[in-house]
């Protein structure tokens, strides 16, 4: 993740400075104001994460990194250092804040396309009507932003421009999606879904995780991971082995649902039927629901009994086995 990050990052400054028709002091603007965006996005989208959820995560820096890039295209040549740090401030606390909105609206976007790239677009498209100036660039730029005295002008354009390009595709888009779905369909089976298509589709799967000691053909026959979380508290942490892809084991060997999960936190969405996303917050499984009294009772109608640590040596499974072999040879 952090990797790809990294390398869009580096890839970007060769896309802005390098459409400069020149080696010259735009090209390096470009260059420059590309490397502060970007910065600014990743500062802005941790602070977000830290007020809102307490814990800033390697997952939002790459997302605000991607945010802070996305932005600064369509006006890395032309505005200035400061109005580069401005866009990329105001596209770190957007674009976190759209990614939440997915839950509500129940979109299906695993990988928050829409949030960041059209969120992320959408700052920076209209941003360079309050922060363009002439005195940066003025190839193709008729007034200042509104920033800089040029009033309404440049903004207006760019908000009929954002309107008319997005009009566009997502009528063409929503045709498209329609087509699909009435031939050929436009999801995979539910029990695809849930069981992973890479299994589903290749007999095989993508990922292990370090969840077990599958062979990379469907086995898995090591021990579930721990779930942790009591329905109203803290779940794994974003791109944990429990999140990571969404592949969460609600049971031995089966990636996890959403109809696997408790909801009681944070985004986790009510609805049920579609995998769960990278960073997003996961609860225990509802199988794996801490439960002293049914436990007890379990080992009851084994004919185990819990033995205090001080006087086992230790608490779990091991210490209660080691105090029953403890004690046969006194009942015999």
């Amino acid at each position: 993740m952090l990797l790809g990050a990294s390398l869009l990052w580096f890839g970007r400054y060769g896309f802005n400075a390098g459409s400069a028709p020149a080696a010259n002091g735009l090209a390096a603007l470009a260059f420059a104001n590309t490397a502060v965006v970007t910065c600014a996005a990743v500062l802005a989208w941790l602070i977000v994460e830290q007020l809102r959820t307490g814990r800033p995560t390697r997952l939002g820096a790459a997302s605000g990194a991607v945010a802070g890039l996305v932005a600064i295209i369509p006006a890395c040549g032309f505005v200035d250092l400061w109005a580069a740090v401005a866009i990329g401030l105001v596209a770190g606390v957007i674009c976190p804040l759209a990614c939440s909105l997915k839950w509500r609206l129940r979109l299906d976007d695993s990988l928050d396309v829409v949030a960041i790239h059209l969120g992320g677009g959408l700052v920076g498209t209209l941003m360079v009507g309050l922060f363009a100036t002439r005195a940066v660039n003025s190839t193709g730029l008729p007034a200042d932003g509104l920033v800089y005295g040029g009033g309404f002008t440049q903004l207006g354009r760019r908000a009929i421009a954002v309107g008319a390009v997005g009009l566009y595709p997502f009528v063409v888009t929503l045709v498209i999606g329609y087509l699909i779905t009435v031939t050929i369909g436009f999801r995979a089976r539910p029990e695809s879904e849930a069981g992973g298509l890479d299994l589903s589709e290749h007999a095989e799967t993508g990922y292990e995780l370090g969840l077990g000691t599958g062979s990379g053909r469907g086995e898995d026959t090591g021990p579930p991971p721990p779930w942790t979380g009591n329905g109203a508290g803290a779940g794994p942490a974003a791109g944990s082995p429990e999140t990571l892809g969404g592949l969460v084991r609600a049971e031995r060997g089966v990636p996890g649902t959403a109809a696997d999960v408790e909801p009681g936190r944070g985004e986790v969405p009510p609805h049920r039927g579609r995998r769960l996303h990278v960073g997003e917050p996961v609860l225990h499984a509802p199988h794996e629901v801490p439960d002293p009294v049914r436990d007890r009772r379990q080992r009851d109608d084994r004919g185990e009994h819990a033995v205090p640590p001080e006087r086992s040596g230790g608490g779990g499974e091991h210490a209660v086995a080691l105090r029953r072999r403890q004690e046969r040879p006194r009942q015999r």
